[in-house]
Protein backbone atom coordinates (compact mmCIF):
# COMPACT_ATOMS: atom_id res chain seq x y z
CA UNK A 1 0.00 0.00 0.00
CA UNK A 2 1.15 3.60 -0.95
CA UNK A 3 2.24 5.48 2.26
CA UNK A 4 0.14 8.37 1.70
CA UNK A 5 -2.95 8.39 0.18
CA UNK A 6 -6.31 10.96 -0.89
CA UNK A 7 -9.44 10.07 0.71
CA UNK A 8 -12.73 12.30 0.45
CA UNK A 9 -13.65 12.73 4.08
CA UNK A 10 -17.13 13.34 4.88
CA UNK A 11 -17.13 17.10 5.01
CA UNK A 12 -16.47 16.80 1.26
CA UNK A 13 -12.70 17.92 1.60
CA UNK A 14 -9.34 16.18 0.93
CA UNK A 15 -7.40 15.07 3.18
CA UNK A 16 -4.24 13.26 2.59
CA UNK A 17 -3.61 10.40 5.21
CA UNK A 18 -0.73 8.90 6.00
CA UNK A 19 -0.97 5.56 7.30
CA UNK A 20 2.18 5.18 8.65
CA UNK A 21 0.97 7.29 11.19
CA UNK A 22 -2.66 5.78 11.52
CA UNK A 23 -0.67 2.24 12.44
CA UNK A 24 1.11 4.06 14.95
CA UNK A 25 -1.64 5.36 16.80
CA UNK A 26 -3.83 2.34 16.20
CA UNK A 27 -0.79 0.51 17.27
CA UNK A 28 0.01 -1.43 13.93
CA UNK A 29 3.53 -2.08 13.58
CA UNK A 30 3.32 -4.92 10.76
CA UNK A 31 0.12 -4.79 8.90
CA UNK A 32 0.03 -7.74 6.21
CA UNK A 33 -1.84 -6.40 3.07
CA UNK A 34 -4.48 -9.05 3.44
CA UNK A 35 -5.45 -6.87 7.08
CA UNK A 36 -5.36 -3.15 5.39
CA UNK A 37 -9.45 -3.72 4.31
CA UNK A 38 -9.91 -4.78 8.17
CA UNK A 39 -8.11 -1.51 9.38
CA UNK A 40 -9.70 0.64 6.93
CA UNK A 41 -13.09 -0.63 7.88
CA UNK A 42 -11.79 -0.39 11.78
CA UNK A 43 -10.75 3.00 11.46
CA UNK A 44 -14.19 4.08 9.31
CA UNK A 45 -16.43 2.37 11.98
CA UNK A 46 -14.84 3.64 14.87
CA UNK A 47 -14.88 7.49 13.24
CA UNK A 48 -18.66 7.26 12.10
CA UNK A 49 -19.47 5.70 15.62
CA UNK A 50 -18.32 8.80 17.39
CA UNK A 51 -20.35 10.58 14.88
CA UNK A 52 -23.11 8.72 15.22
CA UNK A 53 -23.28 8.85 19.10
CA UNK A 54 -23.30 12.30 19.05
CA UNK A 55 -26.11 12.92 16.88
CA UNK A 56 -27.99 10.99 19.37
CA UNK A 57 -26.92 12.69 22.31
CA UNK A 58 -27.87 15.75 20.46
CA UNK A 59 -31.57 14.41 19.65
CA UNK A 60 -32.09 14.18 23.06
Amino acid sequence: MVGNEWHLVPNGQLHRLDWSAIDRLMGYHEVEQGNELMRGLHIFSQHYAKKFNQLLIEAK
